[in-house]
């Protein structure tokens, strides 16, 4: 995230800004780079993401999810259910491990779990630290691949092997829940994101332009205030010198939640950002539309009444 703090969150979670938010997500990571975007902490295919400085929708870098999937983001929506992006999770080799700690590493070299036979991914016999939890990834059926807007359906999940305990599940968006903030309530509104992204700030040293940093991988949290709404996506603006917010979401920040301010409901996972500064414009999934809550609660996802 471009604004960044530690500490509990408040009401909500948020993508890569401070840690702590309720209620927890993963972190996801895959062997190739690709997405994995921010929740829990998620791994997938063995080896550890880096950042993209790629503008593109947020395909490299697996970290960010409420939990960390290494590499990406997610969030605990039922007990062996986590919630994260498309992207995240299509074409995952082998396992995925889940991670719900608040801190997954402070600094070079990593030490994020890795497979054992790179190829496949990890495996029955890839023995993982504690606090990490094994899982098989899924991705909507009519993902899009980031090619059509009008189809995004960037949503994935990861079902894990074994329940987690003492983690209290985010509680699914009503159906078109987003629709009560369109315009012109949706300028002036905030959602809370949460993630384990990369921070943006100034060089240690040289030039001092803001840049994202791989280090630390801990969950975070902002306020984004929302720009556009569209049947699939929420636009919000990611700038950190708009007063109403604190910044948006960053590479690892990938499939991480979004919650709204009135019902503390679990409305969007991020998607993608515009620029390599990750200091313009956010598209966040929208979780609250039919086609996305349908496959969902295929998985036991149930969401809020209407």
């Amino acid at each position: 995230m471009q604004r960044t703090g530690r500490g509990p969150p408040g009401p909500a979670p948020s993508s890569s800004a401070q840690d702590g938010a309720p209620p927890r997500a993963p972190r996801v990571t895959t062997h190739d780079g690709r997405p994995p975007r921010p929740a829990p902490a998620l791994r997938r295919n063995g080896r550890g993401g880096r950042p993209s400085a790629s503008p593109d929708p947020r395909r490299t870098g697996t970290r960010g999810l409420q939990a960390a999937l290494v590499g990406t983001a997610a969030l605990l929506a039922v007990g062996v259910v986590v919630l994260t992006a498309a992207h995240c999770t299509s074409g995952t080799d082998g396992d995925t491990i889940v991670s719900f700690d608040p801190v997954i590493d402070e600094a070079p070299p990593s030490d994020l779990p890795v497979a054992g036979d790179l190829a496949a991914g990890y495996g029955p016999d890839d023995e993982l630290p504690d606090g990490w939890y094994r899982g098989t990834a899924h991705a909507h059926p009519e993902h899009s691949d980031s090619t059509d807007q009008d189809s995004w359906n960037d949503v994935g999940v990861v079902e894990l092997d074994e329940a987690v305990t003492g983690i209290h599940p985010a509680q699914l968006a009503a159906p078109n829940e987003l629709d009560r903030y369109a315009q012109p309530r949706l300028n002036r509104t905030g959602f809370r994101v949460v993630g384990y992204g990369t921070e943006v700030r100034r060089a240690d040293s040289g030039p001092q332009t803001p840049t994202p940093k791989s280090y630390p991988i801990v969950r975070r949290y902002t306020d984004v205030v929302g720009q556009k709404l569209t049947p699939q996506i929420l636009q919000v603006n990611g700038d950190e010198h708009d007063a109403r917010g604190g910044g948006g979401t960053c590479f690892g920040d990938s499939g991480g939640p979004a919650f709204a301010p009135d019902s503390g409901h679990l409305v969007t996972v991020t998607g993608y950002g515009y620029t390599a500064d990750c200091r313009y414009i956010d598209g966040l999934q929208r979780v609250d539309v039919p086609v996305v809550q349908s496959w969902l609660a295929t998985f036991g996802m149930t969401r809020a009444a209407g």
